[in-house]
């Protein structure tokens, strides 16, 4: 490849930042979401997958940061 980035993967890329930034899919996914987005192949269980995991995740953060907060 030239070392360009296509519009596709300039695509893919904000996407996956921006959901990221928001705290909708967690870090460790950031490239396996990446790769379905460029591949055309992320089906809707998939962002359901990603989506839960990231807030659940999210959740268990939330509820560290209060526990080490009352002690």
């Amino acid at each position: 490849m030239n070392g360009t980035t296509s519009p596709a993967e300039k695509l893919a890329n904000l996407i996956v930042e921006n959901l990221g930034n928001e705290g909708l899919i967690p870090k460790r996914r950031y490239e396996s979401v990446r790769a379905k987005l460029l591949n055309g192949n992320a089906s809707e269980a998939d962002w359901r997958l990603w989506i839960y995991a990231a807030l659940g995740e999210n959740s268990v953060e939330e509820e560290v940061e209060i526990r080490d907060g009352e002690e």
